[in-house]
């Protein structure tokens, strides 16, 4: 079961699990119309820092108590940073610099501060229900990572934003070297660029829902041909 997992990944992933084809496949929608993306211009890192702090009191005005404010950071040393700005520690996977990232998740959820600020360790395992904003400060590395990302908002159906604060001249953080780009490194990239102008919510639903569409079918297909082989071919002699 997955809403976000690259359609070229499921095999590997379905390998990985022990399944043997046919296995079913089960995934949520990608196009959730309560999640409004935004996309801004390219900002230097000091940039993108007071444009995050910016938009954090804009919308800090205007929430209820039950809401809650997403911070991802594309490194730890800028999450380090931002989080400074807003007296709080970062959520990473690094127990150097996170040593107890329990007790900064549940202050998050208790509400003792309504502002988290994570790498992409926070992406995936949040079902907290009124993220009402979510900002990416910084470009993402991959199109899965940050989808993952922004679908964690607005889990009780109800208008929610989530922006993306792109880095001038941002690179893709990993090259493939002729290996599938699975997770969108260059396609994040490429989409934070400010032309051409692209759907965000087209961008992301392609690369989540109709590129598994595309495997998918031809995937039946190969089941069928192979569902085939089992019969003798019958020709018109006697």
């Amino acid at each position: 079961m997955t809403g976000t997992a690259p359609p070229l990944s499921v095999p590997i992933m379905a390998e990985r699990f022990g399944l043997v084809a046919p296995y079913l496949i089960a995934r949520g929608c990608t196009d959730r119309p309560e999640l409004c993306l935004i996309l801004e211009k390219q900002r230097t890192p000091t940039e993108i820092a007071s444009r995050t702090v910016e938009l954090v009191e804009q919308v800090s005005s205007t929430m209820a108590d039950h809401e809650r404010i997403m911070i991802f950071v594309p490194t730890i040393a800028a999450g380090v940073n931002i989080a400074t700005l807003f007296k709080t520690i970062l959520y990473s996977g690094d127990k150097e610099v996170t040593s107890d990232r329990d007790s900064i998740y549940d202050a998050w959820i208790a509400g003792t501060t309504k502002i988290i600020v994570g790498t992409s360790a926070l992406y995936a395992g949040n079902d907290y229900p009124h993220v009402r904003t979510i900002i990416f400060a910084g470009t993402p590395g991959d199109m899965t990572g940050t989808f993952q990302g922004i679908t964690r908002a607005g889990r009780d159906h109800i208008l929610s934003h989530c922006y993306i604060l792109p880095t001038k001249n941002a690179k893709p953080k990993f090259r493939s070297y002729g290996i599938p780009d699975y997770a969108g490194n260059g396609k994040i990239v490429a989409l934070c660029n400010p032309l051409p102008i692209q759907c965000l919510r087209f961008q992301f639903t392609q690369c989540a829902a109709v590129a598994w569409l595309w495997r998918e079918s031809l995937f039946l297909l190969g089941f069928v041909l192979q569902f085939l082989k089992q019969f003798p071919q019958q020709n018109g002699s006697k």
